[in-house]
């Protein structure tokens, strides 16, 4: 029998000042995080925001979790360099005003931002230059 000394993962580990591990990694639970900059970038979202709690329904995805989740081949959320947005304290990506807040509130941080549906995707194209991103 084969034991393992690794410990486990605490979900409630605070990744940012804001943001915890659960709110971040894979849904899958294999423990994919996305990139220190995209966290870093959101955490900077939130506080420009006014300090008001963004949700997120998907952080990083592994490959596996993408396709189930019927992404894209080539997501960004497997990068650790996406995540889609469905509240921002207490606007709604679901509602046109909610979502239209919530785009200009990442767009003013350099995220590069997608109307999803019910979400907002919001990624960190590592091939657009911040200095050219729309503020």
């Amino acid at each position: 029998m084969i034991m393992s000394l690794a410990l486990p993962l605490d979900p409630n580990e605070k990744i940012t000042p804001h943001f915890t591990r659960q709110e971040l990694e894979c849904k899958c639970g294999c423990g994919l995080l996305p990139s220190l900059f995209t966290a870093k970038k959101l955490e900077r979202a939130r506080l420009e925001g006014g300090g008001l709690p963004i949700t997120l329904s998907s952080g990083a995805r592994c490959r596996l979790h993408n396709m189930a989740e019927g992404g894209s081949p080539v997501s960004l959320h497997m990068y650790g360099l996406a995540a889609d947005v469905i509240g921002w304290g207490d606007l709604k990506a679901s509602t046109r005003a909610g979502k239209e807040a919530i785009m200009n509130l990442f767009n003013k941080i350099g995220f590069h931002v997608l109307d999803s549906g019910g979400c907002v995707h919001v990624d960190c194209r590592p091939w657009i230059p911040e200095v050219l991103k729309v503020r």
